[in-house]
């Protein structure tokens, strides 16, 4: 098998494709028992390099996205923030400044995701704003609950046990 990085990310993060000896198809190189779950995704933002798919809350769907160069977000409308409020999936909390800033913002934390039948790991420290839309931007602070392999050719993110 042979492995060759492709991009490196803001935390160094490398994708890696293993290729079958005849360099064509994509190796098995995840360990199934380590496997939480296997998502399908749209490729969006540049070239492409950040996945969009649907997670849900019960009977709520919502966007998400992957950005490993950032804490995470959440775009709520003010009727779906009422309604997840009233669930008891967020929490929204003021901050007196964020890494980097001296200002106050918002913090949330977003309980109750699961993809498919698979439950996820909470999505917390989420800078969050009223909007148009219904967005949850899932950073640093998601992904580090997992190892996450990213397929951009099969268009797949699949998260993993940590070891």
């Amino acid at each position: 098998m042979i492995v060759t990085a492709h991009r490196i990310g803001f935390f160094g993060a490398i994708e890696f494709h293993g290729l079958n000896q005849n360099k064509d198809v994509l190796a098995s190189v995840v360990d199934p028992s380590r496997v939480i779950a296997t998502m399908a995704f749209t490729p969006t933002g540049v070239d492409g390099k950040m996945p969009e798919i649907e997670l849900r809350m019960g009977d709520i769907t919502i966007n998400a996205f992957f950005d490993t160069g950032s804490a995470g977000s959440l775009e709520l409308t003010e009727s779906m923030k009422k309604t997840l409020e009233d669930r008891g999936n967020l929490t929204l909390t003021a901050r007196e400044h964020s890494y980097g800033s001296y200002e106050t913002y918002v913090s949330a934390t977003l309980k109750g995701i699961n993809y498919g039948t698979q439950d996820l790991h909470d999505a917390s420290n989420l800078t969050f704003k009223i909007g148009k839309q219904n967005l949850l931007g899932l950073g640093y602070h998601f992904l580090k609950n997992y190892i996450s392999v990213w397929d951009y050719k099969h268009h797949t993110l699949t998260l993993l046990k940590p070891s």
